[in-house]
């Protein structure tokens, strides 16, 4: 009688055992795949938040500069700058927004000022973005392209008020 006593409370124990075990291992898989889940938003909300903040920061400069003929696209050293004038002080200014190796950058300079590109880029980097856009589209329009590196893009067409 004892030895079934001994050998019930071993399988008991056993049991318990292997039930604790399985709740563990559960509890540790479901952490795992909460934790690469959550890794997964934050890369995502990252890579979103760039391509809308680059297209939200663009569209500010062009509503601030939106004069006749003071915003437009022009090409220089085989790069498409979004060119917007801005006068001080009877002296034109222009600030100039391009995308140069995976980064967007805005220079504002005088008119006519020296503008080059080399190893390095020329002026203030605003923020990383794996591609970057822009192109006219007929009198009044402009178009802007941001793209991430997980393939997603947005774009945004711009109207300009002063060219209607």
């Amino acid at each position: 009688m004892e030895g079934n006593k001994k050998k019930s409370f071993f399988v008991n124990f056993l049991c318990t055992i292997a039930i604790l075990g399985a709740f563990a291992m559960a509890s540790l898989a479901l952490a795992y795949v909460g934790a690469r889940v959550y890794n997964n938003i934050i890369v995502e909300n990252a890579n979103n938040f760039k391509l809308r903040t680059s297209l939200s920061y663009v569209a500010t400069k062009v509503r601030q500069a939106d004069e006749e003929g003071k915003v437009y696209i022009e090409n220089r050293e085989g790069t498409d700058l979004l060119v917007m004038e801005e006068e001080i002080d009877r002296v034109t200014y222009e600030r100039l927004l391009y995308f140069h190796q995976g980064k967007l950058y805005e220079v504002f300079h005088d008119q006519g000022g020296e503008f080059y590109l080399g190893d390095e880029a020329y002026g203030y980097e605003i923020m990383e973005i794996d591609d970057f856009h822009m192109e006219a589209m007929g009198n009044s329009g402009l178009k802007f392209t941001a793209s991430n590196g997980s393939g997603e893009s947005e774009s945004l067409v711009l109207h300009l008020r002063t060219r209607r």
